[in-house]
């Protein structure tokens, strides 16, 4: 999610630093969900208060995994966004490498596995009633958000640590596309999933069906960005002085010079060949025999010369 789309928001606390931001819109759709199950009785008010609030609260402990293990390989959050569809960590700086970018991605997962756990040891010796109730909905809640941000999509977690899996197999630049194709496919099947849960008469196949639809463009949107950021870069950063340290982007940037290069080399080889190929032929047969493409390349070629 583009972070001027996330600007309407108010910080609620500061921790290590970090502002933790609470978009309006969030808010918003908290006090009608609660203020819904008003018409249930207090019980039921109470109950969806409590479960919403927590779910926050566990969103924001996800972020924090992300962010606390940014901060130990040297990055800079400067704030948690909580928004209807999740939370987002404003992480600055690059990362030593792709196992550190793993290490990252993962943290926010095992922080909800580690509270799915937390939550569900207690219901293994207690009876019935709202406590255990409450246990099993944190527990299921958690299991939920560690899950979800396993899959392999682009930009949840499981896409990100599988970039960068296929980063240390393939190299950063070959890794690009399978990376692209796997998380779109893994998107699109999502879709599908919510499409046939909604013609099944589940009417959260909707939402499957949204998140599918808001992933799919904002992964496309960011892995676009990406991509302009590492060609800008290739084509206008200075060299790094050998006595510095490569980070991760450094190393991608490098290699994306490198490619260009190879690239340039081999389309000015693959010029002067045909032009050799259509000055053999005007030897043999004449000009006269010249198509308009062969005139046209051999044209270009001379206007480059002059």
């Amino acid at each position: 999610m583009q972070l001027a789309k996330l600007s309407s928001s108010k910080t609620i606390f500061n921790i290590y630093g970090i502002n933790v931001r609470i978009t309006y819109i969030l808010i918003v759709f908290i006090s009608i969900m609660i203020l819904l199950e008003l018409p249930n009785g207090l019980e039921s008010f109470f109950s969806a208060a409590i479960v919403y609030i927590a779910l926050v609260t566990f969103v924001f402990l996800h972020e924090m995994g992300h962010s606390l293990a940014a901060i130990k390989d040297g990055a800079r959050v400067r704030a948690i966004y909580l928004h209807p569809l999740g939370g987002l960590a404003q992480i600055y700086g690059s990362l030593p490498g792709p196992g550190s970018e793993i290490i990252v991605a993962a943290a926010g997962p095992f922080v909800s596995l580690t509270l799915a756990a937390f939550f569900y040891l207690p219901l293994t010796f207690i009876g019935n009633g709202f406590l255990p109730d409450l246990l099993l909905t944190f527990f299921k809640i958690n299991m939920a958000l560690a899950l979800f941000n396993f899959l392999p999509i682009f930009p949840l977690d499981g896409g990100r640590i599988m970039s960068a899996i296929l980063v240390i197999k393939m190299g950063s630049i070959d890794a690009a596309e399978p990376a692209v194709k796997i998380s779109k496919f893994g998107t699109i099947i999502l879709g599908i999933i919510g499409v046939i849960l909604l013609i099944s008469g589940h009417s959260y196949g909707i939402s499957i069906l949204l998140i599918a639809i808001f992933i799919y463009f904002l992964g496309n949107h960011e892995m676009q960005t990406i991509d302009n950021i590492l060609f800008f870069a290739s084509e206008h950063a200075p060299s790094s002085s050998p006595k510095e340290r490569e980070g991760w982007l450094t190393r991608k940037i490098n290699a994306r010079k490198k490619k260009l290069r190879e690239q340039k080399k081999e389309k000015e080889i693959a010029e002067r060949e045909e032009v050799d190929n259509i000055l053999r032929k005007v030897n043999r047969e004449g000009i006269s025999s010249l198509t308009s493409k062969e005139k046209y390349v051999l044209n270009k070629a001379s206007q480059k010369i002059k």
